[in-house]
């Protein structure tokens, strides 16, 4: 609940809040995500010890349940070395290429000052599953801003959703 009380007031007060620094918008971001993340930390939390007292059991004390744990940490911690580093390659080669795409002839939309390629923030929120604040800017008329959504796999990495803040 508290995740989508904090992206609605995020999408209704961000466009009214003035960056006039840029770092301004990163740490917008970056507290915006946190908020995220700490509750679903926090709703996680409580849904397992929920579950333990009507189960009955000692996730301390089982075997299969430590090793799950680790499992999942060691994979959590291989997508921020390596997933989110991916990500954030895969999103800005893609611009490279459809501005190098559009640039080709004489486009009057593109000028000296494009493109502009910039992710300001990029984490795991699962093994394998990485959300990044992304934008680009190709020319005039030609950019895009908001999250994504990636699943990464070892080969490379798929947007699986797009939640867009701006268009032009």
């Amino acid at each position: 609940m508290i995740f989508v009380v904090v992206h609605i007031v995020a999408f209704m007060v961000g466009p009214y809040i003035p960056f006039t620094l840029e770092g301004g918008l990163a740490l917008f971001v970056f507290f915006s995500a946190s908020l995220s993340i700490a509750s679903g930390l926090f709703a996680a939390k409580s849904l397992m010890s929920r579950y333990s007292q009507k189960v009955s059991v000692n996730w301390s004390e089982s075997r299969k349940a430590k090793f799950l744990l680790w499992a999942v940490l060691v994979l959590y911690i291989a997508t921020w070395a390596v997933g989110v580093p991916a990500v954030q390659s895969s999103n800005s080669k893609w611009a490279i290429e459809e501005y190098k795409r559009i640039n080709q002839g004489n486009n009057p939309r593109v000028s000296e000052s494009h493109p502009y390629v910039r992710t300001y923030l990029a984490f795991p929120i699962l093994p394998f599953v990485v959300v990044s604040y992304h934008e680009y800017q190709l020319a005039g008329l030609y950019g895009w801003g908001g999250w994504d959504f990636h699943l990464w796999y070892v080969k490379g990495s798929r947007s699986i959703f797009r939640a867009t803040l701006w268009i032009s």
